[in-house]
């Protein structure tokens, strides 16, 4: 970034970011001593809740639609859509491969 002078406004990157520094090495060290983040179990609702908000509050666009939305009669629901055979396959590793889903 540059500040209105055109000028960098980080002159010390070393000691701007130590704090981050010093924490990516924590995680690491908690990495390799097998002390893991507490998980939680997975909730397809609360994840289907999620990508509905984030596909409708950024401009990000994770898929390009290939289609209208007007043609849909109902939204996709993606925890379907990675269940699918094909995805399965592919995680796997499978070698022979049917053709992808189409939505």
């Amino acid at each position: 970034r540059l500040d209105r002078k055109k000028q960098r406004k980080i002159k010390d990157w070393a000691n701007h970011h130590r704090k981050y520094v010093v924490q990516f090495a924590l995680s690491v060290e908690q990495a390799r001593a097998g002390k893991r983040a507490q998980l939680r179990e997975h909730c397809p609702i609360a994840f289907n809740n999620y990508l509905a908000w984030f596909l409708a509050s950024t401009r990000m666009e994770v898929c390009q639609p290939a289609y209208a939305e007007e043609i849909l009669e109902e939204p996709t629901v993606f925890d379907e859509v990675a269940q699918h055979q094909y995805n399965a396959l592919v995680r796997k590793g499978n070698s022979v491969i049917p053709s992808a889903p189409m939505m």
